[in-house]
């Protein structure tokens, strides 16, 4: 037997075709009326298979066509929406079957095998008649069936319906309600006989209602369903949300009815999701880092932060280990404790040492938190992470600011005592001198007083590390200072250094003590110069610079406003890391035995310090350093500093001094320098001594006197004087004048009128100066 069969949907009529080339029958398709009266053109069928809904005209139409064309030839109706309407339709037009959607193998090959039956009868029209009552009466009885199929089904249909949670209407075309559940009902608050015929107005807010009138309006309009989230207001429930779907209603004929709303509530939904958004912006906007790890330790997740702060792209670390991030300078054990923490439950809180993708270094303070799912395994790790690089430079330059003013005060602590041995030593070799004749005495004094002056230098490189000591301050232009230096450079460093100068047209000037800013530079390029063993450039520069609130906040030690900035960058061998905290402790330096004391820097450092300046260090190992160093500006116009004075040594005359030290070395080195430029000389050891001195002897014209001595100091001694001889003048030699614990003494003594202090160790020539212009 040949088989036509035909519906729209390809997928059923392939199976269709399947099920009976099995079942020996021979078959061939067509997918609409047009295509199937084509095939019943073309050649005969014993039996046409066709769908009752079909696009442009329906199964039944291909029914009376088939009856016309070959009414020998068996039709089967197969329908997904089984009506009586339908159904009985179709049997008067003489359908041999009528068969309900989903079909399966076995009904339609025995549906067929029926077909093939029948069509074999069909010769003998009694049994013909007789086989064809019986099938009306089964058909008849089939529908009865399905008639109290659908029943149910709608019955089944209308309690579904009214017992969903959402909330179900149909209004007709005007707006009015159809049909509402019993869940809608009871949002509005009214029965059933109350809502119908009645419209949105009727219970909504009049802006809402008129929302929902005009997209009732769009959906009838269109023909689409229209699914959208809005806020609802309904009397008695506040502000709520729901999720709405409205479908136009068609009756059989496709004519429009009205339409179909299904909606429910979405509010705790609605909230949970703009809840996660609000989360999510505030996590993408956070000013720290935060990255998602799966359980095995891979990034699933980075904020932009993590990329501001590491300079790796999101989409790039996706998948990989935070183990790129991985600076080397933590050792194995932290990160073993770390995963051994956060794998067991707990949470890991510690500080990384990082790289970033450029390579920088930078210190991160993290916490690490494991996620869990609803069975309390762990999925997924959380860090959240703060860069804290500039709160560690601020840390480190605290820690090394207090090791320098330990050094400092150890510092200022010898230096009174040094000064007391190097003096006499100094004051001493200028008598013998006058006393030896032969050359070799003179070199061999030469060289006693080039090691005094050098141990002399020294004390006062630490007094000014550890006291920023002060001397006079005036106006200087640093490019004056610069223009030495160039000179300098130029006659005595190596050829193979190329100097660089830059000096922009207009810098203001520094209130300093020109010969210790000399000194900044002075030890700055030598130390660039032997950075540089092998030759490179060394850059000066000089400009004017307008420090902000931030940047004087990380330098910790300025205020805002107008500042000289002096660089010294050289292009030699860098600071290594671990040197690097070091360089400004006074005797620590990294230059072979005899080419350095170590001093320098700190020399650098307390100047600078005693200049309300301050100073930055850049470096790279390999690839140079630069020293920047700012100092406030000064409007006032530069000056220039005093010319030495090449004049005989002055003479005492006869007048006597009485000179109080408790230092014999001091003492007798003093007493000997004014005896020989004409001074009568009366000694004291401390203060006591000195009053008893002066009880018996009237003629002393001034009184010499140390600050620091035990018993009666200087200060005691001043104001004892003053009270038995309050016109008498008095000289005070300090080896510390700028020391802390030594600047209240000397404030004491201004108070009182004693303002001729000398320091230690001081010149033959200085010291008689003073003497003279006291008794002037």
């Amino acid at each position: 037997m040949k088989i036509l069969v035909v519906d729209d949907e390809k997928s059923i009529r392939t199976t269709l075709s399947e099920f009976l080339r099995e079942d020996g029958y021979t078959t061939q398709m067509a997918e609409d009326v047009d295509d199937a009266k084509r095939c019943l053109a073309q050649q005969a069928f014993d039996v046409v298979l066709t769908d009752i809904i079909l696009p442009r005209a329906t199964g039944v139409d291909l029914l009376k066509h088939v009856r016309q064309v070959a009414p020998d030839t068996l039709v089967i109706i197969m329908t997904g929406e089984p009506t009586v309407d339908t159904a009985v339709e179709a049997v008067r037009a003489g359908a041999h079957n009528y068969l309900t959607k989903p079909i399966s193998k076995q009904t339609i090959q025995q549906a067929v095998r029926q077909a093939a039956r029948i069509k074999s009868l069909m010769d003998d029209k009694v049994r013909l008649e007789a086989l064809t009552r019986h099938y009306q009466q089964s058909l008849e009885q089939m529908v009865e069936e399905r008639t109290r199929s659908l029943k149910n089904s709608e019955a089944l249909y209308e309690s579904l319906v009214q017992h969903l949670p959402q909330y179900i209407v149909q209004k007709d075309l005007q707006g009015r309600f159809l049909f509402a559940n019993q869940h809608f009902c009871q949002l509005v608050g009214k029965p059933l006989p109350e809502i119908l015929g009645r419209s949105d107005a009727d219970f909504f807010p009049a802006e809402q209602a008129a929302k929902y009138v005009q997209d009732d309006q769009r959906v009838l309009s269109t023909g689409e369903t229209l699914e959208f989230v809005e806020e609802m207001q309904i009397p008695g429930h506040g502000r709520r949300y729901s999720q709405a779907i409205k479908t136009p209603l068609y009756d059989g004929r496709g004519e429009a009815l009205g339409v179909q709303i299904i909606f429910w509530d979405v509010t705790e939904k609605k909230i949970a999701e703009d809840q996660l958004r609000q989360l999510s912006r505030a996590v993408d906007q956070a000013p720290v880092s935060i990255v998602i790890t799966d359980a095995q330790g891979n990034i699933v997740f980075a904020n932009p932060k993590f990329t501001e702060v590491t300079g790796y792209p999101v989409a790039e670390v996706l998948g990989k280990n935070p183990r790129i991030l991985k600076s080397g300078d933590m050792p194995p054990e932290e990160y073993q404790r770390l995963w051994a923490t956060i794998t067991s439950g707990q949470e890991w809180h510690g500080e990384f040492h990082n790289r970033r993708k450029n390579g920088a270094l930078f210190w991160e303070n993290a916490r690490i938190s494991p996620l869990r799912d609803a069975a309390g395994a762990i999925t997924h790790y959380v860090a959240v992470k703060e860069d804290i690089t500039d709160k560690k430079q601020l840390e480190a330059q605290f820690l090394r600011s207090q090791r320098l003013e330990s050094i400092g005060a150890l510092a200022g602590g010898i230096a009174h005592d040094l000064n007391n041995i190097l003096a006499p030593i100094l004051m001493s070799t200028a008598l013998l001198r006058d006393t030896q004749a032969n050359l070799e005495s003179d070199d061999m004094l030469q060289l006693i007083e080039n090691s005094a002056r050098r141990g002399s230098d020294i004390v006062k490189q630490l007094l000014t590390f550890s006291r920023g000591s002060q001397g006079q301050r005036v106006p200087v232009q640093m490019q004056h200072l610069s223009r030495d230096m160039d000179q300098i450079i130029h006659e005595t460093f190596p050829k193979s250094i190329e100097l660089r100068v830059q000096r922009d047209a207009h810098v203001s000037a520094v209130l300093g003590d020109p010969t210790q800013l000399h000194q900044i530079l002075m030890n700055l390029c030598v130390n660039a110069r032997d950075a540089m063993p092998e030759g490179g450039t060394l850059t000066l520069r000089l400009e004017e610079v307008k420090l902000g609130k931030r940047t004087v906040f990380m330098m910790g030690e300025v205020q805002p406003g107008v500042y000289v900035k002096l660089t010294v960058a050289d292009t030699g061998t860098g600071i290594q890391p671990e040197h690097l905290d070091r360089i400004f402790d006074p005797f620590f330096t990294t230059k072979a035995e005899g080419k350095g004391t170590g001093l320098g820097l700190s020399t650098v450092l307390g100047i600078v310090k005693s200049h309300n300046g301050c100073l930055n260090v850049i470096t790279q190992p390999g690839k140079g350093t630069a020293f920047e160093i700012y100092f406030p500006a000064c409007l006032k116009p530069a000056s220039d500093s005093p010319a030495n004075n090449n004049q005989a040594l002055p003479q005492g005359d006869g007048r006597c001094v009485l000179v109080v030290d408790d230092e014999v070395s001091m003492r007798t080195v003093t007493v000997a320098i004014l005896k020989k430029n004409g001074y009568q000389v009366v000694a004291a050891q401390d203060g006591k001594t000195a009053l008893a001195e002066l009880a018996a002897c009237q003629d002393i014209r001034v009184v010499l006197s140390d600050l620091m001595m035990p018993g009666m100091d200087g200060v005691a001694l001043v104001r004892e004087l003053q009270r038995t001889h309050p016109h008498l003048p008095v000289i005070i030699m300090s080896g510390m004048a700028d020391s802390g614990d030594v600047k209240p003494k000397l404030a004491a003594l201004e108070s009182m009128g004693v303002t001729r202090v000398i320091a230690k160790p001081f010149e033959n020539r200085d010291l008689l100066e003073m003497l003279h212009k006291t008794n002037s």
